[in-house]
């Protein structure tokens, strides 16, 4: 795509046509010439304007050089009176040239020089990353002090003693195998990234623009705080990454160092153990004594639940006792967003009796599981409640014993 700025400018050898249409002085005008035939659309180019007229005469007073681009049969996005000339008006038919001149030559020596030397050696690579493509066949690769090879080195260039050589304060961020592959699974994170706000166990990250096409959800994240931590990444926009830190790591309004990522499930070093990326309830549910039939009870405590997708399960305890004449007992659990009602079918167990027997105990253990999704973090509740009445007791837990517990899981889907 061409600019305006382009030092490196390709030309078209004898090229030569006339004005359109006459243009004054500003960047107000079209420049249109009766031909661009032949003229280059993949850098922007100078003409020369007025240098002679139609019978080649010269005339120097209406001399003018336009730097612009090509566009269709246009000549747009134009810079007058470059090259030390003056502007000015041209009329209708006004010859106009592509003239190699001095400003010319100077672009492309400027360009040249930005990262060789004179004597046309490589000189610094100052760009934010250089791409190698194919194998390193040098005898060695000196880096400065305080600098990191941020790219990728192939594995038997890399097994040589000789091959690289660090100086102090260097490191080495990734090398790929054979297959093209980092072979720790972990690849340099591209620009800084910063604490942003913290809402434990979640907190975000600023990062460079563009970080949706670069992170998944899901991701592994590396980054040092004083020490290694480790993340996974739940939700991202252009230039924030949400993450995940589990039971073991939280990110402090500090410098971030040495962040890395991965679309590897398990890249060295990174904790794969469930108990690590759970968010868990687990207490001795409670008793309801004499509940309303229809009324839902919280009585086996809540979990607060991050942003993500998680695989989240509840297993109970169930205890009600009716000591009247009702011949039937009818119970419900469930896992709900309100602590007093039922929010999704889903996660509801039923349990009942019926016949003729009075003084009904009823109990058991149930279990639900189900896989949720969060934008925002939630709080669920796990509740009960009976269906009839005359119930004494209504409870998440063992009536003997009162040690059963009342647990809420939720696991990251993303391990």
């Amino acid at each position: 795509m061409p600019t305006i700025n382009d030092n490196l400018k390709k030309y078209k050898s004898l090229f030569s046509t006339t004005l359109s249409t006459g243009i004054g002085t500003g960047t107000g005008d079209t420049i249109t010439p009766s031909s661009v035939s032949g003229l280059p659309t993949d850098t922007a180019i100078t003409l020369t304007f007025d240098r002679v007229d139609a019978s080649g005469t010269a005339t120097p007073t209406k001399l003018e050089r336009i730097k612009g681009i090509i566009s269709g049969g246009n000549f747009t996005a134009y810079v007058r009176a470059i090259d030390g000339t003056t502007e000015q008006a041209h009329t209708a038919g006004a010859v106009i040239e592509m003239v190699w001149n001095a400003d010319d030559w100077n672009n492309s020596v400027d360009a040249f020089l930005t990262q060789h030397t004179q004597s046309g050696t490589h000189g610094a690579i100052t760009a934010p990353s250089a791409a190698i493509v194919g194998n390193v066949t040098a005898s060695a690769i000196n880096v400065g002090a305080s600098t990191a090879i941020t790219g990728v080195l192939d594995e038997d260039t890399m097994s040589s003693n000789s091959a690289v050589k660090l100086a102090t304060q260097q490191s080495i961020k990734a090398y790929v195998d054979a297959n093209g592959s980092p072979v720790d699974g972990w690849a340099p994170a591209t620009g800084s990234w910063t604490y942003a706000s913290a809402d434990a166990p979640t907190f975000v990250i600023t990062v460079p623009s563009g970080a949706a096409s670069i992170y998944n959800v899901g991701d592994r994240i590396k980054l040092t705080q004083t020490t290694i931590k480790y993340f996974i990444v739940t939700a991202i926009t252009d230039t924030t990454l949400t993450v995940y830190g589990g039971t073991d790591y939280t990110l402090v309004d500090a410098t971030i160092s040495l962040n890395y990522y991965s679309h590897q499930k398990a890249p060295l070093g990174f904790p794969l153990n469930p108990d690590k990326w759970t968010q868990k309830y687990n207490e001795v549910g409670t008793l309801q004594s004499t509940p309303t039939s229809g009324t839902w009870y919280n009585l086996g405590g809540s979990l607060s639940i991050p942003i993500g997708v998680w695989i989240a399960t509840y297993e109970t305890s169930v205890f009600s006792r009716e000591n009247g004449s009702n011949t039937l007992a009818d119970v419900w659990t469930t896992l709900s967003t309100a602590n007093n009602s039922q929010s999704d079918i889903d996660w509801s167990c039923n349990m009942f009796w019926r016949g003729a027997t009075t003084n009904i105990i009823l109990g058991d253990t149930v279990k639900k599981e189900k896989i949720i999704t969060l934008t925002s973090k939630a709080t669920y509740y796990l509740n009960a409640k009976v269906a009839t009445t005359g119930v004494d007791n209504l409870g998440l837990t063992d009536i003997n014993t009162n040690t059963t517990r009342a647990i809420i899981r939720a696991v990251c889907a993303f391990l």
